[in-house]
């Protein structure tokens, strides 16, 4: 089974109700993370998913003036 989680949908403010875009997919005991910006680890222990758990992340875009 497939677990899709939207843990941030974005925000140019992150605050304690919003965050980054980022999406956390389950499936077969793996954990993946998509993209991973400000408020991400705060909005994953909101869904009870600690950052160890993360098998592996994957960043859809990078932006040198973010870097």
């Amino acid at each position: 089974m497939i677990e899709i989680i939207v843990v941030g949908s974005g925000t140019g403010v992150p605050s304690l109700r919003r965050a980054a875009p980022a999406t956390c997919i389950r499936c077969n005991n793996y954990t993946i993370l998509l993209d991973c910006g400000a408020g991400t680890l705060r909005q994953l222990l909101k869904a009870g998913i600690s950052a160890d758990q993360v098998d592996a992340i994957f960043l859809t875009q990078v932006y040198h003036s973010h870097s």
